[in-house]
């Protein structure tokens, strides 16, 4: 919401004139200055709460290094609890530019470090005889992520391996075996808040195998009363609803990156996190420069490839040879196909990661080679920060499946050395790139809540199944199958509709391949040629009652013109009747018994193609049937589902809608319309 709706500005009045020197309120309440626009008031503000937080941790005896609920002389007062909310004030200060100096930062570490017990956990005091919970535990771990940042940030720098933490682990492994043995901790709401604050400042999407976000926000929902409060814990009747939404809100933030642990398919573990706190950096970054909330998490391809699409980039980096299982390379090659980007980072410009980078590129897609990206790719060009204008213009290479980037590469920039020291003056312009790059993988509107409803696609098994529908995909010699991935994701919509079960086929041209088929497709990026007998078999297909249809993927301009040439080669003066589009209300459009409605175009098209909202399919009419039907506007790419930036065509709703009434029509399933088609 905004500060200025009048719900809220009387109560951040409020906050601004609060005298209080509480932990837990400054601690809050530093949060809601971070919120706020930086005016000199809120500064002013955050500077004041930072200065007494400072001044309230205790100094020397058994709450060394800790805080209590006010400040006090006594230096036995203190608590794990109150000691969180201390550091969380002073780490948000430090995020608006109050300068911390490092005293405070070690004081905080050494402190925690010494208070976490033989088993890894920490209790709400220590030497006490206090049993760890899972509350004050993950208050600790999220601490100690939070002095890494500022303590250890040079530890990586030369590339010599991981940097760990040992204490930090052994808090994460006694949080995961916590979880395993106790569904509903004592505090539930408090410690929900500390998990989600472990999650996001560590990046963690699991503890062991569980994903701590989709469990949370699971039991939150189903725990939320009617007139939408939660149950009040410790009498406190506004606090359990307040814990509750700062988890499902911050956890549910779009994920800008995910970075990749690729060691578990070496035999070795692999050097993919010499820069702990790179990504954690560049998304809040990020979310500064688009005034909302980003997350970023570690992910490993052990999980589902559907959980990899938490964000649509996914960053490998590294100063070693990359070495991955054939099952974790299909794996990778599946979350590209299903429309992710692979971002990789050569630390310390390592020439063995960048070789072994653009090795597995082409071994999971040979037709592609890296090249530069172009001065002009709407990622340097289209989004927020222009490349013309950078000081610096680092080298970044990229491979294309001629519609949009599957794998790309920094290999001299280092910029997770750059992102892990925060050189923001220096070298802003490789925090822009991946904001650019964020910003081309959604088409600058499509960021999804994490947990959210995704455009990933399965069969249902419990859907009704429907009679086949034969496609053939037709080879030549070109770039004929640039988007596999949306075919299988079209099949699964329409099993799950139950519209019809693709039978899908990659064939070659020979003679008679294409008998028994309903539809042929025919798709590409560049411009082709199809040899004599390739074009009769497809003429033999069509006048035999077969269907052929055809995209220009990605809106190709070079496709375009060779397929109207291979069209008009094949079906003489009909071809004249591409020239037009079909009418809105045409049979085509209600095949499926729907009327189509809104239409959507991509950004990048209705900049291209002007304010239009019909579709522009095209037509050859052969013995009252549509035998050839041809969008020169992309619907490949609008298959796979991701909303890419630099595409001539369809959303991706639309293309999918429009490609399942075509198939239907193809294929003599056209129902009645429920209703009068629009017009």
């Amino acid at each position: 919401e905004s500060p200025n709706d009048e719900r809220l500005a009387p109560a951040i009045d409020y906050l601004k004139k609060n005298k209080t020197t509480g932990t837990y309120a400054l601690g809050v309440r530093c949060q809601v200055w971070m919120m706020l626009p930086p005016k000199p008031d809120v500064r002013a503000a955050m500077a004041q709460d930072a200065k007494v937080l400072l001044s309230s941790i205790k100094q020397k005896g058994e709450g060394k290094g800790f805080y209590f609920y006010n400040p006090g002389p006594r230096t036995d007062e203190y608590d794990h609890s109150a000691s969180q909310y201390g550091v969380l004030g002073i780490w948000a200060a430090a995020q608006m530019g109050v300068e911390i100096p490092n005293t405070y930062w070690n004081l905080v570490e050494t402190s925690w470090i010494a208070h976490q017990d033989a088993s890894g956990g920490w209790a709400y005091q220590a030497n006490r005889n206090i049993a760890s919970t899972r509350g004050m535990t993950a208050v600790g771990v999220a601490t100690l992520f939070i002095t890494q940042e500022y303590l250890h940030a040079n530890d990586g720098i030369l590339c010599k391996g991981n940097i760990s933490s040992p204490n930090i682990e052994r808090g994460v492994k006694w949080l995961t075996d916590d979880f395993a043995k106790t569904p509903h901790p004592r505090y539930p709401y408090a410690t929900i808040y500390a998990i989600e604050r472990v999650g996001l400042a560590g990046g963690l999407k699991y503890f062991g195998d569980i994903n701590w976000y989709e469990k949370g926000a699971s039991w939150l929902v189903k725990a939320q009363r009617e007139d939408g409060s939660w149950p009040e814990e410790e009498g406190m009747p506004h606090f359990s609803t307040s814990m509750a939404l700062l988890f499902l809100s911050r956890g549910s933030a779009p994920v800008l990156m995910n970075k990749l642990d690729y060691s578990a398919s070496s035999e070795k573990q692999a050097n993919w996190n010499q820069r702990p706190r790179d990504v954690a950096n560049i998304a809040r970054w990020t979310g500064q420069e688009l005034e909302r909330e980003v997350n970023w998490q570690v992910v490993n391809l052990n999980a589902p490839v559907e959980e990899l699409h938490d964000a649509p980039i996914l960053y490998m980096a590294g100063n070693e040879t990359i070495k991955l299982t054939p099952e974790h390379e299909q794996k990778l090659k599946m979350f590209i196909e299903q429309g992710g980007i692979v971002l990789g980072n050569a630390d310390c410009a390592s020439p063995a990661f960048t070789n072994s980078f653009k090795a597995l590129g082409q071994k999971l897609f040979p037709l592609y080679e890296f090249s530069p990206l172009p001065e002009a790719h709407p990622i340097y060009a289209n989004q927020m920060f222009d490349r013309a204008k950078w000081k610096r213009k680092p080298a970044i290479v990229s491979q294309r499946n001629g519609a949009r980037e599957l794998m790309i590469l920094l290999p001299t920039a280092d910029a997770g050395r750059a992102w892990q020291l925060k050189e923001t003056r220096t070298k802003e312009e490789l925090f822009q790139f991946v904001t650019n790059l964020f910003l081309y993988a959604v088409d600058k509107e499509g960021m999804r809540a994490r947990g959210g409803d995704s455009y990933i696609v399965t069969p249902d098994p419990k859907a009704k199944p429907s009679k086949p529908i034969k496609v053939a995909r037709i080879k030549y010699n070109g770039n004929f199958d640039p988007e596999p991935g949306g075919w299988r994701r079209l099949a699964a919509v329409m099993h799950n509709a139950s519209q019809g079960e693709l039978a899908v086929e990659m064939i070659s041209l020979e003679s008679a391949k294409l008998d028994g088929f309903d539809v042929a497709h025919l798709t590409g990026t560049v411009e082709f040629a199809l040899t004599p007998p390739e074009r009769e078999e497809i003429k033999r297909f069509v006048n035999g009652g077969g269907t052929l249809i055809v995209d220009a993927a990605g809106g190709s301009g070079g496709f375009a013109a060779s397929v109207e040439k291979e069209l008009a080669e094949m079906f003489g003066a009909d071809a004249k009747q591409l020239d037009n589009a079909l009418p809105p209300a045409n049979t085509i459009y209600s095949a499926d018994g729907k009327p189509l409605r809104e239409i959507g175009y991509r950004r990048f098209a209705r900049a291209k193609l002007g304010l239009i909202n019909v579709p522009q399919l095209r037509g050859i009419t052969k013995a009252g049937r549509i035998a050839v039907i041809y969008s020169k506007e992309d619907l490949s790419v609008g298959l796979v589902g991701q909303p890419v930036d630099g595409i001539i065509g369809y959303e991706p709703s639309t293309a999918t809608t429009l490609m399942s009434k075509v198939l239907m029509y193809a294929a003599g399933k056209t129902a009645a319309p429920a209703t009068a088609p629009s017009k």
